[in-house]
């Protein structure tokens, strides 16, 4: 990988060489090279090649509708890198799928699996700041109930919400929103079921918390749980989100 210099950004192929541009690396220069498509379709060789473009292909439309859930669900949509890191969940989840030939595991077959939804459990959508280290509590989902509870003390005595999350600089209050999703991968459809969110000063006291996402009984399609966190500050008596004061996660 050569990285090009100088006042000159050039873009496209200029012989063997190809130049072009890469967020993380700026403007980048490679030889051209490597085998042709029609080599990679057909080439014994290159089977395992095939096998994992198609699993990758599956993972990747699987992502795509939960995050289309997602964004849905809470008005949200995550970090630069996360389209990337959601499908390497995914193909992983796939790979747990015992029961095809490489190439045909689908995450979307095994989706309700106990080992396949482990890896999905906890996902951060906002890498820097996953739900476990915003809040310091504990966050249970119920996917066949719908009930989602974030439990933040032990005792009966109650206490400002302020002590239980890493509060942004400026924040005045937080708002909480807490969905269900259910997933139809072959329609590649979702519905959403949101519970109420909770927004309250940072000041006031906070107790267990639940949210009850009422789900059509009809609805048997994959089910995801939803939880995000956002930090806000009051001005002018308008409530303003703080850019580095949200955090959102799957969390059943």
């Amino acid at each position: 990988m050569a990285y090009q210099a100088g006042p000159l950004r050039l873009k496209g192929k200029l012989g063997d060489l190809s130049f072009y541009y890469n967020k993380e690396y700026g403007y980048l220069a490679r030889l051209k090279g490597g085998p042709d498509k029609e080599q990679i379709a057909k080439s014994p060789k290159f089977a395992r090649t095939r096998e994992n473009a198609s699993e990758f292909s599956l993972a990747v439309r699987a992502g795509q509708l939960i995050r289309r859930a997602v964004m849905a669900s809470v008005g949200l949509t995550g970090d630069s890198k996360i389209s990337q890191r959601l499908v390497g969940i995914l193909v992983r989840m796939g790979k747990t799928d015992l029961s095809v030939i490489r190439g045909m595991r689908n995450p979307a077959t095994v989706f309700n699996e106990p080992d396949s939804r482990a890896l999905l459990r906890s996902f951060a959508f906002y890498m820097n700041r996953p739900l476990s280290s915003v809040y310091s509590g504990q966050i249970n989902c119920d996917i066949l109930t719908g009930s989602i509870v974030l439990t933040n003390i032990t005792s009966e005595t109650l206490a400002p919400a302020s002590e239980f999350f890493r509060v942004p600089k400026g924040a005045t209050h937080v708002r909480i929103k807490a969905a269900m999703a259910t997933l139809d991968f072959d329609s590649n459809l979702y519905m959403i079921y949101p519970a109420p969110a909770y927004i309250a000063p940072l000041e006031n006291p906070m107790s267990t918390t639940e949210f009850i996402c009422e789900i059509d009984a009809t609805d048997t399609h994959s089910r995801i749980g939803i939880v995000s966190i956002e930090f806000l500050q009051e001005k002018n008596g308008e409530l303003y989100v703080l850019v580095d004061g949200v955090s959102l996660g799957i969390v059943g």
